[in-house]
């Protein structure tokens, strides 16, 4: 069973992300937070998963991306510290 990463509930259930109209068109991935402001690439972050997972106790929704790739992409597109 899966259980939540936030309040560790095995209230959880699994769906998918829509837009606000229901459909499921529209591509969802991650960019992280410290990426260039003035960065431009064809693909503006790494693509989510599927299926996505949502917790009935406290609300958390989240899912998974590939970590390989997500890597990568801080790697190239990160503001030195």
């Amino acid at each position: 069973m899966t259980e939540c990463l936030k309040c560790k509930s095995q209230n959880v259930v699994a769906g998918r992300l829509v837009d606000a109209r229901g459909g499921t068109g529209a591509a969802i991935g991650f960019k992280p937070g410290m990426w260039k402001w003035y960065q431009f690439e064809l693909m503006s972050g790494t693509p989510l998963n599927d299926e996505v997972f949502a917790c009935l106790d406290c609300g958390l929704i989240w899912s998974n991306t590939n970590a390989e790739l997500l890597r990568e992409m801080v790697k190239r597109h990160t503001k030195p510290e």
